[in-house]
């Protein structure tokens, strides 16, 4: 990927993909953020995140910075600006115990 950014930041094909097939019958649970896309547009770092589950309350949160880092540290270590960050999540979800401690 990296290499991909550096040799050709206007391809639409600079993707990663967190889901392996090999190795669902090892895990207990499939990964909640499945993919990402990054592209350069006018000297910035764009990265489109997929999830397909997100707990609104505990792991979005912590997902939005843990890619929000990634996405500033890619864009230094290549050289561009930061861009947008996108997301797009499939079943974004809140659990009715955190119901309560969410309207405070």
């Amino acid at each position: 990927m990296l290499h991909q950014l550096n040799q050709n930041p206007a391809s639409r094909r600079i993707m990663t993909s967190l889901w392996d097939v090999d190795d669902l019958d090892e895990i207990s649970l499939e990964p909640c953020v499945w993919a990402t896309n990054w592209k350069v547009s006018y000297g910035a770092l764009n990265l489109h995140v997929k999830q397909r589950s997100a707990d609104m309350a505990l792991g979005h949160p912590f997902n939005v910075f843990q890619y929000a880092v990634l996405h500033r540290l890619i864009a230094d270590q290549c050289g561009y600006e930061l861009g947008n960050l996108y997301w797009c999540i499939d079943d974004a979800h809140v659990y009715l115990k955190h119901i309560d401690t969410l309207k405070k």
